[in-house]
């Protein structure tokens, strides 16, 4: 079999860009297979098709699984994954023949599953083997050259792909390949390489520790940074982009319990005797503001949260003053690929609202930004670190990622103790004062000695009166 080629080019071309005429004449029938969403979806229309999201879900550089195969403008890098393989597998003395007939004997039948049946059709079991293969090689090879940059001066075998292709395009692969829902691989075929060219967990351990540079960026200002699990191997996942989503989120199930406790608390139409009395008007559950600054006018303000868990916003109201705690991460240009990606994934695969914390948590930060000042305040607190210049730049990129049917429940009894606290009269006309007269040095001084005048005034009155009454 040639390996220096690409599968079927002149048919591949037309992969899931031309309509199936049967399924225009048909668009109405619904399919059984199709009620079912596969593990590697495709991101819904909503999604795809709003105006935010434009090249959003499509690789820019390299093509992974059948969605985006055959595309004209990533075949640069689809012509050198033969050359990509051969190197992969090279120091395990296995060659490419070998290695697609066991693809073909042992996963390829339950690999097909993982797909939309209409994106897989045009492919036979010997094409889609040869895919399987060249991408779960190109995927390999880009992670173990990637952790051999450490070793600076170790020459690396891929070095004569790295000047074909440039460094930067060929490391800016990554990604295309842990950040796009419809660009995953079957963890099964990465599993079945793995077991060739490793030794032990050796490959597991690799992705790992690529996944956690990749989730690391993220909280890296963090200090204690051993709660994050960076070693568990999570072999259940079924692509690499759903272990970077679990990686991320690090969630503690004690956690998910306790806000779903709250979250029932809240809904007015659940009873529990344990709980207080639900509130009768339903007015009181429409959360009013709309931006940090406005928030911070009402006396509420932000700190930064040492949990790593999205979940972890907490909220304490005070006498006269609030304090919202926020989980701190870096806005960078990668931030809104990263969010859209994940929060399509969970729109097509989320069932219970533990299952789309991400989407609920963009949705809550949403409320919060609106400006370059709101921004600017929680860049000052340590909760947003701006990676891409402008604090308006940030801002367009919380407007811009589209919460399609997110859900908010996790955070419905923080924002209701904001909303209750935001109504307060007193402590809105407490906020008030200490903003106006308590805002800077200057102005308190100003207060303090206007305050002080006017004490001396009276008292200056006050003597003048009662000498004026002893002297008569």
């Amino acid at each position: 079999m040639e390996w220096m080629f690409i599968i079927n080019n002149s048919t591949t071309k037309t992969s899931n860009r031309e309509v199936n005429p049967e399924i225009m004449e048909n668009e109405t029938i619904i399919k059984v297979e199709e009620l079912f969403t596969p593990r590697i979806p495709r991101v819904p229309p909503m999604m795809r098709n709003h105006e935010n999201n434009k090249g959003m879900f499509d690789p820019k550089r390299v093509s992974i699984g059948p969605y985006h195969h055959g595309k004209e403008d990533l075949q640069l890098v689809e012509n050198i994954k033969p050359m990509v393989a051969t190197l992969f597998l090279l120091d395990r003395g296995k060659n490419m023949d070998e290695v697609y007939n066991m693809i073909l004997e042992k996963v390829v039948d339950d690999a097909r599953s993982y797909y939309v049946k209409r994106s897989i059709d045009e492919y036979n079991r010997e094409q889609f083997a040869k895919m399987m293969l060249l991408d779960g090689c190109f995927i390999l090879a880009i992670i173990e050259d990637f952790l051999s940059l450490s070793l600076a001066c170790q020459k690396s075998k891929y070095d004569d792909v790295r000047n074909h292709l440039g460094i930067f395009l060929w490391f800016s692969t990554i990604q295309d390949i842990f950040y796009l829902v419809e660009n995953q691989l079957p963890f099964q075929v990465l599993e079945l390489l793995m077991s060739l060219n490793f030794k032990e967990d050796e490959g597991m351990e690799s992705i790992n520790k690529l996944v956690n540079f990749l989730i690391s960026k993220d909280i890296r200002h963090i200090q204690d940074k051993e709660k994050v699990n960076v070693n568990e191997t999570d072999r259940e996942s079924s692509h690499l982009l759903q272990l970077v989503r679990t990686k991320y989120l690090n969630l503690n199930k004690f956690q998910c319990k306790q806000r779903h406790k709250d979250y029932i608390r809240y809904l007015p139409f659940v009873k529990k005797e344990k709980y207080s009395k639900p509130k009768d008007n339903l007015m009181e559950y429409v959360h009013s503001f709309r931006s940090v600054t406005e928030l911070k006018a009402k006396g509420i303000y932000f700190m930064p949260n040492s949990s790593l868990s999205l979940e972890a916003i907490e909220f304490k109201s005070r006498c006269f003053y609030g304090h919202l705690e926020l989980h701190p991460f870096i806005v960078s240009r990668a931030t809104k690929l990263f969010y859209s990606n994940m929060l399509a994934y969970e729109m097509v695969s989320s069932t219970r609202y533990e299952d789309s914390v991400i989407s609920s948590y963009i949705d809550f930060m949403k409320s919060l930004i609106d400006n370059q000042d709101d921004v600017k305040e929680l860049r000052s607190k340590h909760i947003l670190f701006n990676n891409l210049g402008s604090d308006q730049e940030v801002a367009n990129v919380f407007k811009e990622i589209t919460t399609v049917g997110s859900r908010i429940e996790p955070y419905m009894n923080v924002m209701q103790r904001i909303q209750d606290h935001y109504n307060s009269t007193a402590k809105t006309w407490m906020a008030e004062f200490i903003n106006k007269y308590f805002s800077g040095p200057w102005t308190a001084i100003a207060l303090v000695a206007t305050t002080c005048l006017f004490v001396l005034a009276i008292l200056q009155t006050y003597y003048k009166i009662s000498g004026h009454s002893t002297h008569k």
